[in-house]
């Protein structure tokens, strides 16, 4: 019996040496770890300045025959450019207004009808300005580093739109607020 055992800890730990340096060599050289390229097909997949809906994410680029093309199971889909999944996507690290405002504050006392129009109104500033930056790229762009959201099953995931971070360009532009997922950004004006 001890041998045995023996033979599974040191394989153990041969697995756990070959673990590490893999790791290593990814974090000391500087290979990412991979990206998915994404499509939407219309602005109104943008649902908001961090939201889009039904997005096209590319799992595996493969040539498949036209015959092939469709919906395999729900979500799933062989497309031309290979095998896709349908999903909703949250952008990583930010908070955008919201569309439909909350009547009350954080504190629980109601939100005055200007600051609930002054945040509709950035809200649709911010859709505006991720639909701008996606047309300049066909409505293409990538996603990095997926997670399951917690909210109604969205992927939420870091997106680049070409070379730029759409996080970033979106606080950068005072559509966005920093946001690591605890209490939401206040988004009240006041009066």
């Amino acid at each position: 019996m001890k041998p045995l055992l023996y033979s599974i800890l040191w394989g153990l730990a041969v697995f756990l040496a070959i673990f590490t340096l893999v790791l290593g060599y990814q974090c000391v050289f500087g290979e990412s770890l991979p990206t998915y390229q994404c499509e939407i097909g219309m602005e109104a997949q943008v649902y908001d300045g961090d939201t889009l809906k039904d997005v096209r994410v590319l799992i595996k680029a493969h040539e498949f025959s036209e015959y092939s093309f469709g919906e395999h199971w729900p979500g799933v889909f062989i497309t031309e450019r290979g095998v896709e999944i349908q999903t909703d996507i949250r952008i990583a690290g930010i908070d955008t207004p919201e569309k439909r405002t909350s009547t009350k504050n954080a504190d629980g006392s109601p939100r005055s009808e200007g600051s609930r129009a002054r945040e509709k109104t950035a809200a649709l500033a911010s859709r505006q300005a991720l639909i701008d930056l996606l047309k300049g790229n066909a409505n293409r762009f990538s996603i990095s580093n997926p997670i399951h959201g917690k909210y109604a099953g969205r992927t939420v995931a870091d997106m680049s739109v070409g070379d730029v971070d759409v996080a970033t360009f979106l606080i950068q532009q005072g559509h966005a607020k920093a946001y690591d997922g605890g209490t939401k950004p206040d988004w009240n004006w006041g009066d």
